[in-house]
């Protein structure tokens, strides 16, 4: 699969989450940002200049300028090498590449190799979703991953034994990357397809984890609730808080209360429990 970067010149610092908030909802799953730009990338398929342009007319980004370059799938690991720096959560839980040579003195050691999909733990949502899951009992817990990216999520709640784990994701190039990344760490008990809210298995779940965004989340959360357990709990990120009011109203209507929250450079991740 070929991606389409965007690269914006003239993005202040203190804009830039919010457009990546904006172009996360017409599907840019990675971002990356130095002093002097964001880069956006989003996959060949799924690219519209016209939406790109209706996102930069607001008054916010009128000083923005941008390029729009192909990435081929072949050179695509040399750039996230070039960019993929370990991460640690919480003082707990390090998340790294294969090349990444770290004598690990944490509790958990995950291996990511991202291959073009979403979730590495340097973006906010992701981080606080980990860091959410950290303070959560897995074990013998049956776990849905709704969204799964690179499958970092499943995978880190199948190391804290989670009993059964479903991993879903509409990008097939996803789904192959969860299955990689479960033998780079040892796991076997994640199921991972392709698919959406209808492509769910009949069967009840523990936790359902989504980190999405904001639009996904209001029109897709009240399918994914028909495959919760009675004291289900959702982890949800992928939205800001200015979203947050409109996310724990839809959820209020299918009696889900806000329990906690982690809140980080805008974005939050946020735990809610059934009624």
């Amino acid at each position: 699969m070929d991606y389409i970067q965007i690269s914006f010149s003239k993005a202040p610092l203190e804009i830039r989450e919010i457009l990546s908030a904006m172009l996360s909802a017409y599907g840019y799953d990675n971002f990356q940002e130095d002093e002097e730009q964001l880069m956006a990338f989003i996959g060949k398929e799924n690219f519209s200049e016209d939406e790109l342009k209706e996102v930069l007319s607001g008054e916010l980004f009128r000083e923005i300028t941008y390029s729009v370059d192909l990435i081929s799938e072949k050179n695509w690991n040399e750039i996230w090498e070039q960019n993929f720096e370990a991460v640690v959560i919480a003082g707990k839980c390090l998340i790294r590449a294969p090349f990444h040579k770290i004598e690990s003195p944490y509790e958990y050691n995950l291996i990511i190799e991202p291959q073009m999909s979403f979730g590495t733990a340097h973006h906010e949502t992701t981080a606080c979703m980990l860091e959410l899951m950290l303070e959560l009992d897995f074990e013998n817990k049956s776990v849905l991953d709704m969204g799964c990216g690179t499958g970092i999520l499943a995978i880190f709640a199948s190391l804290k034994k989670a009993s059964r784990v479903v991993a879903i994701d509409n990008s097939s190039w996803a789904v192959q990357n969860t299955r990689h990344n479960m033998a780079l760490n040892g796991v076997k008990n994640i199921k991972a397809l392709e698919g959406d809210a209808g492509h769910i298995p009949e069967e009840k779940f523990d936790y359902i984890l989504a980190n999405i965004n904001r639009n996904v989340l209001l029109e897709d959360v009240p399918k994914y609730s028909n495959y919760h357990s009675q004291k289900g709990l959702f982890l949800l990120s992928g939205f800001l808080q200015n979203d947050l009011a409109s996310i724990q109203n839809m959820l209020a209507a299918l009696a889900y209360v806000n329990v906690h929250k982690i809140v980080e450079n805008d974005w939050v991740a946020a735990v809610f429990q059934r009624e």
